[in-house]
């Protein structure tokens, strides 16, 4: 005995394939709208070097990380209450100068040519190219008030930052080796928070009429230098400690260098010296050096 079955598949009605092509229509933009959300205002695409100059808006965004291979300046403007991480990872640049323009705030970073020919995956601003004598540019234009994050690991840099435009509350510098000259905002209290080691050198520099400046320095094996104004005298009331010094440590205290005030010696002969024309008159610097780690907070005050 043989038995047989026939499916038969129904047709769809009319209403069936509408709904059908409906969903097919929603599918497909549920797909581009991810693939939009996946590009959020804090990531820029890959750049190439025949790239032109681009304006990256934040819209508010908490952070910003670029990632680009260009020789082409790129633009980034910053929303209010944005924080701007940089990162500069590896042995990538023999010259980073970071300044603002007083009137508008505009933060630019200059980057010479880069050592290595593959750009870090996480970074603020790399560059790829063969001809070393190619300087691009980034300019970043943030709020008034901007926490700033710059992270320097790896390779030796040399980073000279301006804030005297800006109101900065808080500035983070890490990384191993580099030279930092920071130039301070002119009011307001900024935290300075370093963690760098093998031989970084700090200069800071106060903004003219700055009135009073206090903190605190811990230190290991950096020498931290302090440039004042000339018409900007101060006023040393604590300075800590006084440690085991050196023979070269305490020449250099008997007859510091033309200019410079020999303020601390650390225990390891590193010296701590303010450069300033006189010592006297109303304004006064209070600091203190200690630990093994870095760390400083300045208050200038008008």
């Amino acid at each position: 005995m043989t038995s047989s079955f026939r499916f038969t598949r129904p047709q769809p009605s009319p209403g069936q394939i509408v709904v059908r092509l409906l969903g097919s229509v929603v599918l497909m933009w549920l797909a581009l709208l991810g693939s939009r959300l996946a590009l959020t205002p804090t990531q820029v695409p890959h750049l190439q070097p025949q790239d032109v100059v681009r304006t990256v808006p934040l819209a508010g965004a908490p952070a910003l990380t670029v990632n680009a291979v260009t020789d082409a300046p790129l633009t980034v403007a910053a929303g209010s209450g944005s924080a701007l991480s940089a990162h500069l990872l590896g042995s990538q640049a023999d010259r980073l100068t970071v300044r603002t323009a007083r009137r508008n705030g505009t933060l630019t970073a200059e980057l010479s040519h880069t050592h290595q020919p593959d750009p870090p995956i996480m970074s603020i601003m790399s560059f790829s190219h063969d001809d070393p004598w190619k300087q691009p540019a980034l300019a970043l234009t943030l709020p008034a008030t901007v926490p700033l994050d710059l992270n320097l690991s790896e390779g030796r840099h040399r980073l000279t930052l301006d804030l005297s435009a800006l109101t900065v509350r808080q500035l983070r510098l890490t990384g191993r080796r580099g030279d930092v000259r920071l130039t301070l905002p002119a009011s307001g209290t900024t935290r300075v928070q370093l963690a760098r080691r093998y031989g970084s050198d700090l200069q800071l520099t106060v903004p003219a009429g700055t009135s009073r400046i206090s903190g605190t320095v811990v230190l290991d094996s950096t020498p931290l230098q302090l440039r004042v104004p000339p018409a900007t005298p101060l006023r040393l009331t604590r300075v800590y400690p006084e440690g085991p010094l050196s023979e070269a440590s305490r020449a250099l205290r008997r007859q510091p260098p033309a200019g410079m005030v020999l303020v601390s010696v650390q225990q390891d002969g590193h010296v701590l010296v303010f450069q300033t024309p006189q010592l006297t008159g109303t304004p006064r610097l209070d600091l203190r050096v200690e630990g093994d780690t870095h760390e400083v907070q300045l208050e200038v005050v008008r």
